[in-house]
């Protein structure tokens, strides 16, 4: 009897671990006066939907814009084969690590790709600041954003726009 309650107290300690930390800051883009803007995330591994619950930040001195994730993503981050690691097994076309889409209002009445969460126009910050993903799991600090209708990836290689949600949908926005 011993045995079994020292095995039932183990389980209940064990914490659950909601798997979301595996996500990356792939590309941001802000037209010039803030209304139309985006953040793509791209996951690094399976797993990663479990996003309820946490935080995308955006700030610039002591301002801070915040918008917490109100449900998880619809199903698995990756596509394709995977290891029992959660890890790709690499090979062309085997894996496809996804990306979700988090936009301002502005940007989703272009009706070009829908977001898969919307924030406030003006959540960040065109003239530089930082993007924290999930209470330090990603940040990214950017210098002025392009207002050209470019977007920058994480290695602040300027891009043509190319807003990708969760469910594969890609398109471009002109900001002419």
């Amino acid at each position: 009897m011993r045995s079994i309650t020292a095995i039932l107290l183990a389980a209940i300690a064990i914490p659950a671990n909601a798997t979301f930390h595996l996500w990356y800051i792939n590309e941001v883009h802000s037209n010039a006066d803030g209304t139309v803007q985006f953040i793509e995330m791209k996951a690094a591994a399976s797993g990663q939907q479990f996003i309820r619950g946490h935080t995308v930040r955006s700030s610039q001195g002591g301002t801070t814009n915040t918008y917490t994730f109100p449900n998880d993503l619809p199903g698995d981050s990756v596509e394709g084969m995977m290891n029992p690691y959660g890890y790709g097994y690499g090979g062309e076309g085997e894996v496809i690590y996804k990306t979700f889409l988090i936009a301002t209002q502005g940007f989703a009445a272009l009706n070009v790709v829908t977001p898969d969460f919307v924030v406030p126009n003006n959540f960040l910050f065109p003239g530089g600041g930082t993007i924290n993903f999930g209470e330090g799991a990603d940040v990214f600090t950017h210098p002025a954003l392009p207002t050209d209708g470019r977007s920058m990836t994480r290695d602040r290689t300027l891009i043509a726009n190319s807003p990708m949600n969760f469910a594969g949908a890609i398109g471009s926005i002109s900001t002419t």
